[in-house]
């Protein structure tokens, strides 16, 4: 096996997580269909106790200075804002930065431990057996199969991992759709 760990979705989870396996020295790879980080973002915070952690892997500095801090915010739609000044932490605040960029930094990061991101490959379907898994894949070489011992699904609400596992969706649906716009004010307090 050419890999230790598979992952599919190369978005914010996955990135982090395959830093953190090739940290652990696992050999890892990131299979991701698009060709590279999607500019639309689906998020802009980054919560205090993120900023904790990211410091410990040495990439909070550079999210920072790509960024805003805020020293209150709010959460889901909640009327009391929230005073971030008031926790016991280096990082007493949230950092107003599109999640595009957070993935950004993550994959450098992710990369720089040698993990391996393959872009513009698409897993079609995951099959296990007794020694490991098989992924295969299609990109713009064809389609192939990867195998490794263990393959995680990073990718998303409709993961195809959880689907081939047989996983059910315990969750709700979502009651309501969104769309993330950035107001003027944001933009000029930027």
């Amino acid at each position: 096996m050419k890999y230790e760990v598979i992952l599919i979705g190369g978005g914010p989870v996955g990135m982090m997580l395959a830093g953190e396996l090739a940290l652990a020295g696992v050999k890892v790879c990131v299979i991701e269909r698009l060709k590279e980080t999607t500019p639309y973002s689906r998020a802009l915070t980054v919560h205090p106790r993120t900023l904790e952690i990211l410091d410990m892997r040495g990439v909070k500095s550079q999210l920072i200075s790509q960024g805003r801090l805020l020293s209150r915010g709010h959460f889901a739609g909640l009327e009391a804002p929230l005073d971030f000044t008031v926790l016991d932490s280096s990082s007493n605040h949230t950092l107003f930065l599109p999640q595009s960029e957070t993935e950004k930094v993550l994959e450098e990061w992710a990369l720089s431990l040698g993990a391996e991101v393959w872009r513009e490959v698409e897993a079609l379907s995951v099959h296990q057996d007794e020694d490991g898994v098989d992924v295969k894949i299609a990109g713009p070489h064809g389609e192939t199969t990867l195998r490794s011992a263990y393959v995680v699904g990073t990718d998303g609400a409709r993961s195809l991992v959880r689907k081939h596992a047989n996983i059910s969706f315990e969750g709700t649906d979502a009651t309501f759709t969104a769309i993330l716009g950035m107001p003027f004010y944001l933009i000029w307090l930027l």
